[in-house]
């Protein structure tokens, strides 16, 4: 399989290649992001869609401005936005104060249980892309299968 490696942290236009695309970086596409696989060793934020015949794996997150995700599977390791979204979310206002200090990430793992992390999850307001990464970020899930 044909590999693409783009070092860029800002990619203007889109990114459509037919083989393996691996970011090297945090990185910005202005535009969609097609390929069979996709993977970013930190985060990769999308303009457009994110498209990819097999999986998109992230060190960090994936994330679709248009909340426009297809694969066979994704895998994450970190959420997207910032601290104050994530206070702000009614399954997660119990953890606010916690989650605004100046804990480290890792720690919110230390800080919510299984049993409560599976509560959060399974609130019907997240759109499946937060719920995916939520259940990734909590080790409810190793990698999220879409359906």
């Amino acid at each position: 399989m044909k590999e693409k490696i783009i070092k860029a942290k800002t990619v203007k236009g889109d990114v459509i290649f037919d083989g393996k695309v691996i970011f090297e970086n945090d990185c910005v596409v202005n535009g969609s992001i097609e390929a069979r696989i996709i993977i970013a060793k930190e985060s990769i934020k999308a303009g457009g869609s994110i498209k990819a015949g097999g999986h998109i794996e992230a060190g960090w997150y994936i994330f679709s401005f248009m909340f426009r995700i297809d694969a066979k599977y994704i895998k994450t390791k970190t959420l997207p936005f910032w601290r104050d979204f994530w206070a702000e979310m009614p399954p997660l206002k119990k953890w606010r104060k916690g989650i605004l200090s100046d804990m480290c990430w890792d720690d919110y793992r230390e800080m919510i249980t299984k049993t409560e992390a599976k509560k959060i999850c399974a609130w019907d307001g997240w759109h499946w892309i937060l719920r995916a990464q939520l259940e990734m970020f909590f080790g409810l899930k190793d990698r999220y299968e879409i359906k």
